[in-house]
């Protein structure tokens, strides 16, 4: 495949918006993905919502964790099964709160 642009230079990558074959000079890298100039703004905003859903997957899974081993493991006091359990809500709630950012960015972003 050779570049849009330029239809004698082999692409080095695709375009993550419009599926284009980009060149070397061509090609915007941005750490996740490949943009054209035409998409980089869009492909940027893309990229900040996946890395805010990625922060909500990882609290609200660590919050489960939490949550579940104060049920279930032995500790010889409930002051500390229950602490455990209060952090878990907080970052279950951190979870939900970063999954609302990331939706409330993408609408931003996309206007």
């Amino acid at each position: 495949m050779n570049c849009f642009n330029h239809p004698d230079v082999p692409a080095v990558g695709v375009c993550k918006t419009c599926q284009k074959g980009l060149c070397i000079v061509c090609a915007y890298d941005l750490g996740n993905g490949i943009a054209c100039k035409n998409h980089r703004d869009e492909v940027e905003a893309r990229n900040s919502i996946t890395d805010v859903h990625r922060v909500a997957a990882v609290f609200a899974i660590l919050g489960c964790i939490m949550m579940l081993s104060g049920s279930f493991m032995d500790f010889s006091t409930d002051e500390k099964e229950q602490i455990l359990q209060l952090l878990g809500i907080v970052m279950a709630f951190l979870g939900a709160f970063f999954f609302w950012l990331g939706n409330k960015i993408r609408k931003t972003k996309s206007k």
